[in-house]
């Protein structure tokens, strides 16, 4: 055997040695997937059940929910055996990424005020209503911050796994990660998976371009604190 058909096995060695991690990266994100899922529904049907006037964005609610729906996220990193860095969690390019990730943020909370003038001025409600001033509170406000970290970390989990295993169909990774994002809150109803479901995919898009959870982060939590302030949730 010359120096040549050495490595030419040697290359074919490695090929199929990736061909099999591919595979089981796929059945451990697969399964981690339908996992979420489950444990989702599961915690969400069991304090429904059981505490009627439970508040689904309450601290307590999301700390519970999200604790237990991120292990099998985690687990996926472990398997995979990447850095978390790989997931988004860095701070390169960061400059640019919370740069468009406050420009977006403020202009769909411009959207919320016009929205909530509107339902006070031609609707008829009190404007003062439509405005939560107990959650004005910079405490909660970083808590918020805090959770929307684990939530975003989660959703990169998923994205950027289905980015490494799907590799040029980026498209298609964006889209399952989304529709995985979105059927987290099925028990809230259509409404609810619809707008979670776009917003996943806003989300991504912005992961994409800047690589880094930062500026999706920072996105999500001006967003989400005015509709939390504007008795939207």
């Amino acid at each position: 055997m010359d120096k040549s058909e050495y490595i030419d096995i040697l290359k074919k060695d490695e090929e199929i040695k990736n061909i099999i991690k591919n595979q089981n990266d796929i059945y451990y994100v697969f399964l981690a997937s339908v996992f979420t899922l489950i444990f989702s529904n599961f915690v969400q049907r069991s304090l429904f059940t059981f505490l009627k006037d439970v508040n689904p964005y309450s601290p307590e609610f999301s700390w519970i929910y999200l604790i237990i729906i991120i292990i099998p996220a985690l687990l996926v990193v472990k398997v995979r055996n990447k850095k978390i860095a790989h997931f988004g969690a860095h701070i390169r390019n960061l400059k640019n990424a919370i740069r468009d990730g406050f420009f977006l943020g403020v202009l769909v909370v411009l959207f919320f005020v016009g929205f909530i003038f509107f339902k006070s001025n031609y609707l008829g409600l009190d404007f003062k209503y439509l405005i939560n001033m107990d959650r004005l509170n910079i405490f909660h406000f970083l808590l918020y911050i805090a959770n929307v970290s684990l939530q975003q970390l989660l959703r990169s989990i998923f994205y950027i796994s289905f980015c490494d295993i799907f590799q040029s169909k980026k498209n298609m990774a964006s889209i399952i990660t989304a529709a995985i994002f979105g059927s987290l809150h099925i028990q809230f109803g259509f409404g609810a998976v619809a707008l979670t479901f776009i917003a996943a995919l806003a989300f991504n898009a912005l992961q994409k371009k800047h690589g880094t959870l930062a500026g999706v982060i920072l996105f999500h939590s001006i967003v989400g604190w005015a509709a939390y302030t504007i008795r939207l949730l």
